[in-house]
């Protein structure tokens, strides 16, 4: 028996070795690069389903008050996050590969702060003897899916009065514009037609399980309200001022759409942190001696409710 000693296993520890850590190099380019764009792909077609969803539900209750559909309760299921449907895995090295589930919250006229006001609806015109009329003034009510991502930018979607708005870190925009028209009609005349919809209820739901959303058109009495008038004014008071902004634009690129002429409107906005306020003011082709704008409004007051849908 030879008395020096032997290294003739060496060569197998070493390439051992090398072969282990070749693997935690490949694991870890893969956690760092693969998996987190795998994420955002999860999480981008995620909301982009939620933006479908937002955008049937809007659909359906505007179905729900043009044929004046009153007490029937149409119901969607939003999931929350990618936790419940994108994100997988199995066995002991699966779960280290793939993303991690993101989660979720629908709100029903949460505020976002303990300074913020209702946010409210008000429109007001010339006709100020009219009784039961003018002013008429109606909290708009918001439904609201707000992401909690682990790769992609923040997102919410929520729905308010008729229109459904998008907002993430450069700001909000509408995706789908309110119910509300302005419009000329021939050389002079003005006219405004829009649904003062307005949601009633209040909760919030939060996690990665689904959560169905009712939704009830409820019976009540319409505003009487049609109108030649010298003027009228409509003004939103929201959140803060990033969500007058996004409303701003709404009246702008309203009228815009109707070929309004530029002498007849006039509007503004103003706020901080804690208050917006956004107005636009119809004046027709004179705002003295004639009556330039008519005013249509339909009322359409909806019930809605949060119920949490246990995941299988």
């Amino acid at each position: 028996m030879p008395s020096r000693a032997r290294d003739d296993a060496l060569s197998e520890v070493v390439g051992f070795v090398l072969i282990l850590g070749v693997l935690v190099i490949v694991m870890s380019l893969y956690q760092l690069y693969v998996v987190p764009a795998q994420g955002r792909e999860d999480e981008i077609a995620h909301l982009n389903t939620i933006k479908d969803q937002f955008v049937d539900t809007k659909t359906s209750m505007d179905s729900l008050w043009i044929n004046n559909q009153s007490g029937i309760t149409i119901s969607t299921s939003y999931q929350l996050g990618t936790l419940g449907g994108y994100s997988s895995g199995g066995g002991i090295t699966m779960p280290l590969l793939s993303p991690i589930g993101s989660t979720a919250r629908i709100a029903l006229n949460m505020r976002e702060s303990n300074l913020q006001r209702v946010e409210n609806f008000t429109i007001t015109t010339s006709a100020t003897s009219a009784p039961g009329n003018y002013p008429i003034n109606f909290t708009m009510g918001k439904l609201a899916y707000i992401s909690d991502n682990n790769y992609w930018i923040q997102q919410t979607y929520y729905y308010q009065m008729g229109g459904v708005f998008l907002k993430q870190d450069d700001g909000i925009t509408a995706r789908v514009s309110p119910v509300l028209s302005i419009y000329k009609v021939g050389d002079s005349q003005a006219t405004i037609r829009m649904a003062a919809i307005a949601l009633r209820g209040g909760g919030e739901i939060g996690g990665g399980t689904p959560v169905r959303v009712d939704t009830r058109l409820m019976e009540m009495p319409a505003y009487k309200v049609t109108s030649d008038v010298e003027w009228v004014n409509l003004t939103v008071d929201v959140a803060n001022r990033e969500y007058a902004e996004a409303w701003l634009k709404v009246f702008n690129d309203t009228i815009r759409r109707g070929n309004i002429p530029d002498t007849w409107w006039t509007f503004g906005i103003s706020g901080d942190d804690t208050r917006g306020q956004a107005y636009v003011n119809i004046i027709g082709s004179s705002a003295v001696s004639t009556n330039d704008v008519s005013l249509y409004v339909t009322r359409a007051d909806f019930a809605v409710y949060l119920q949490n849908v246990a995941g299988a």
